[in-house]
């Protein structure tokens, strides 16, 4: 591969192909944000 193609395909944006959500907020939270969204936990 050239040093241009790999530079490029580096400097691409990438994407989170795989994300657990769960352990990323408190629970006091998700159970606000689910009661101001109507859902039921």
């Amino acid at each position: 591969m050239s040093e241009i193609s790999h530079t490029w395909l580096n400097d691409l944006p990438k994407v989170e192909l795989h994300l657990h959500l769960e352990g990323t907020l408190e629970p006091e939270l998700m159970f606000e944000l689910a009661k101001r969204n109507a859902i039921p936990l």
